[in-house]
């Protein structure tokens, strides 16, 4: 399975990437900041570059080829966030 990990430069969506990594998948990230990324994990994920307050067309290209969404999501526009990873996710299983 592939999964899709936001967050994972957080205190939760680090500690989930990491069970993953030590379980043998090479889980996808949703991160801002690919260095900060690479200084967490190397080379052993699959770095994708998003905003989930971004655009919809920009999350669903990050969202290509995972079967599974681990979503850690803060802020005030919890709602707003919520629904884009939904409309992102829709839109990458369909391919439109």
């Amino acid at each position: 399975m592939k999964y899709l990990v936001t967050g994972a430069t957080g205190n939760i969506g680090s500690l989930v990437t990491a069970r993953l990594l030590s379980q043998g998948e090479i889980p996808c990230v949703l991160v801002r900041d690919k260095g900060k990324a690479r200084k967490f994990f190397g080379g052993r994920v699959d770095i994708r570059i998003g905003d989930l307050a971004g655009p919809v067309d920009q999350l669903a290209a990050a969202f290509e080829g995972c079967e599974a969404l681990f979503l850690v999501n803060s802020g005030s526009d919890l709602a707003e966030r919520d629904r884009n990873c939904a409309l992102a996710a829709r839109q990458a299983s369909s391919g439109t």
